[in-house]
Parts: structure tokens; sequence; C-alpha cells
């Protein structure tokens, strides 16, 4: 009898096992190639030196975003420190113990603001993020960003944003929400593939009343509630024309409005954020690839200052617009059994600039400038 119950506990125990291991074979992950390697080609994690985080889709599916905020996937990764204040807030945080302008973001290997786009970048569009910790991410370019704290150095790692581009089926999703302050909150999203586009569009538009917390004396000198409103538009493109991955057109379109007031009447403000990218990549034959990519980085803010009292008064509307295009050509050529050899150039032109208009019937230019960054690089 000790026998027989011996023998039906380990059946059931080998059973059990049997299950698990299927269960858990059907949840394993396959990591594709990462391209944040000096290569800028799809490199097997093995043959990449670099230290590198892969986030996959899967898990930024898990992330309960409170700040709608792309950094905040970042925060349990070795080495950084996020801090999005609020929604309306940049990204304040840290990365290898240094400031956030240490710390580059790119779009599809694209630089772009670490302070500004995660904030504005909706994370719907994102099919994975590859961290790249450590110095060696020096190898990229500096970010020429005049706001904030001004231009930005890959010097404690860089963080790559992949874009989706292949779409293994239709779906369309619609969500909404509502909380405290009035918080309304909707969300919509749709992908899709027709022969050999695949394609994706989405949108977001949240709306709040936030708090008066001006009292008497108050430096706040609130006499209502704050107003904010965000909407986020987006949408990508990519199309193989052969049908395979031998050559890809793709493109990405991205614009947020973040209007409002700071609980004042003549205490508003205009915030418009607008991204592109474009990109072209062709297999030219087994060893050779040629990249060429291009973008555009639309920063443009204004706000109000006002006269307290009685009755408020507007003092003058002040602005900052800035405009960045980042431009990447490169040719890798594979030799050996393992080698290879990237070639190639990259541009970045810069225009910031300040206004401010005091109600005196004309504009005053508090700074202007213009900057470009140009370089040839070349790596074996």
């Amino acid at each position: 009898m000790k026998k027989k119950k011996l023998l039906i506990t380990g059946l059931l125990t080998l059973s059990l096992l049997k299950v698990f291991s299927q269960e858990s074979f059907k949840d394993t992950i396959t990591i594709e190639g990462i391209t944040v390697t000096a290569s800028k080609m799809p490199q097997s994690a093995g043959n990449v030196t670099q230290k590198i985080d892969v986030i996959e889709s899967k898990e930024i599916g898990k992330v309960v975003s409170g700040n709608r905020n792309i950094s905040e996937v970042l925060m349990y990764k070795p080495g950084a420190s996020v801090s999005s204040l609020s929604r309306n807030d940049a990204n304040w945080g840290t990365y290898g113990g240094i400031g956030a302008k240490y710390s580059t973001y790119m779009l599809q290997g694209l630089p772009i603001d670490a302070f500004v786009d995660p904030m504005s970048l909706d994370l719907s569009a994102i099919d994975r993020i590859e961290v790249q910790r450590g110095p060696a991410s020096v190898i990229y370019p500096n970010y020429l960003s005049q706001d904030f704290a001004g231009n930005q150095s890959p010097l404690a790692g860089t963080i790559n944003l992949i874009l989706k581009e292949k779409i293994d089926k239709p779906l369309t999703s619609f969500s909404t929400a509502y909380g405290s302050y009035n918080t309304l909150n909707g969300q919509f999203y749709h992908q899709g593939k027709t022969q050999n586009l695949n394609y994706y569009a989405g949108a977001n538009s949240e709306s709040s009343d936030y708090t008066n917390y001006g009292t008497a004396n108050s430096w706040l000198n609130m006499q209502k509630n704050p107003e904010y409103k965000k909407t986020k538009l987006f949408g990508g493109a990519t199309w193989y024309p052969a049908g395979n991955d031998k050559q890809k057109f793709t493109l990405f379109v991205s614009k947020t409005s973040h209007t409002g007031d700071a609980g004042r009447v003549y205490r508003g403000f205009d915030n418009e954020y607008g991204t592109i990218n474009a990109g072209y990549s062709v297999e030219l034959n087994e060893r050779m690839n040629l990249q060429a990519h291009m973008g555009i980085r639309n920063y443009s803010r204004s706000w109000q200052e006002s006269n307290f009292g009685v009755i408020d008064t507007l003092k003058s509307n002040n602005g900052v617009d800035q405009t960045i295009v980042p431009v990447d050509i490169s040719l890798t050529i594979k030799h050996g059994k393992e080698n290879i050899f990237i070639v190639g150039s990259d541009y970045q032109g810069a225009n910031y600039s300040t206004l401010t208009d005091p109600l005196q019937g004309y504009q005053s230019c508090g700074n202007k400038s213009t900057a470009l960054q140009s370089g040839i690089y070349a790596q074996e």
C-alpha cells in the first residue's frame, strides 16, 4: 500500500512539473537583435560588449506610469533615479549618479530631449526600450538642447526608444478614466497591416482642475483652481517594398499640446511639442547595409506674467521657441568571421530664441542663438 501511494504521489509530481514546464516555456521571451551598439545594426546580446538592459513590450505593458512619463519605465533599472514631479513636469532624475543631462535619449537612434520628450511622447508607440549603461555611450552625439539645463551628453549612458515597426495583428483599443480633481482621461489606439505597410495611430487627452493651494497673503496668489489640459496625437508607419527586411522606409509623427493656467486669469501657458522621425535602410548585399535617418524636434512654449491686485492685469506674454534637426547616415560592412566596420556622418542644427511682449506694441528678443554640430566617424 505504501509503495502504491508513493507511486501515485510520484506520478502526480511529474505531471505537475510537466504542466509547469510547459507553461514556463509558453512564457519564454525571445530577445531580438538590439540596436544600441556601435554598429547601429541589430546584434545578438552575446555579441554586444557594453552593458545593455532591454525592456520588452510585455514588461512595458505592466508598468503603471502615474505621470504619463516614459522615464518612469526605467525607474527600477540599475543606475537610474527617475524624478518626474508631475504630469506637467519634465524628468529631473539622475543616471549613473549625475544629472539627467548626462544621459541622452534617442528615438530610433536619433537624439531627443531627455527632459521634455519622455513626457511628450506616448508610450503606446514604443515597442521596446534599450538602455546602455556606462561611458561607452560617448560614441553617440550630444544633443543641442538649449532649454532647461542646456546641452545633453551621453556620459552616463544612452536610452534608445525603439518604435513599433512590424504589426503582428490588427488591434483597436479605447479606455477612459475619471479621478480626483475632476481629472478625465481618454485614450485611443489602432494598429494594422496592409500588404507590405505596417501602421499605427493613437490619441491621448487629459484634463484636470487641480487644487487651489492659494491662501490669504500666499505667494501663490491663486484666485481659482488651476486648469490643465494635455492632448497627444501620434502615428507611425513602416513600408517594406520587397516584403522582407532587406529594405524599409519608416515614418513617425507626434504632436503634444499642453495648455492651462497657474490659478489666475492672466497666468496662462500654452506649450506645443512636435516630433518627426524618418528613416531608410537597405541591405546592399549580404555584407553591406546603408542607413539614413532624419528628424525634426520643435519645442514651443509661452506663458503669461500678471500684475496681482484687486483686479489682475496682464503684465507680459513670454515665449521660448526651439527647433532641432538631427541627421545620421552610416554604412556598415561585415568582414571576416564576426568583424564589423562602420563609417558615417551625423549632423545637428539648432535654433533657439526667447521672446517677451511687454504690451507696448512690439516683441523684444531676449536671446537668439544658432548652433551647428557635424562630424565624420569610422570604427572597426
